[in-house]
């Protein structure tokens, strides 16, 4: 039996040929310069990296999330933060050239019953 991570296509280093590796290369030096930044930036961040990019200490940020006042995802006792709505608040201060409140990037919607 094959060990674990041989199970994982990703994992396995018999499963990708030089011939395959140099095609993704090829479209990754085609590939738009934006859409190439975009691919390499995390989707979520940690609690504290966020609190870092917004220049806060964390525990504000974890209270702010507490509060429903700041867009989060817990999984478990796990909280991340979406870099998407980092993004998005982001750009609405720059569109509005105003402030703006992140409560209002929260939504309390509960997951559909299955």
């Amino acid at each position: 039996m094959n060990p674990w991570w041989c199970r994982w296509p990703s994992l396995a280093a018999d499963t990708t040929s030089d011939e395959d590796l140099s095609v993704s290369l090829q479209k990754a030096n085609s590939m738009d310069p934006q859409i190439a930044r975009e691919l390499d930036r995390p989707r979520f961040y940690r609690v504290g990296e966020a609190a870092a990019m917004l220049n806060l200490s964390s525990m504000t940020l974890y209270r702010a999330i507490q509060a429903g006042d700041f867009p989060a995802v817990r999984v478990r006792n796990r909280i991340i933060v979406p870099a998407r709505a980092i993004d998005d608040i982001e750009q609405a201060a720059v569109t509005s050239n105003s402030v703006v409140d992140t409560a209002d990037f929260t939504t309390m919607t509960p997951p559909a019953e299955t």
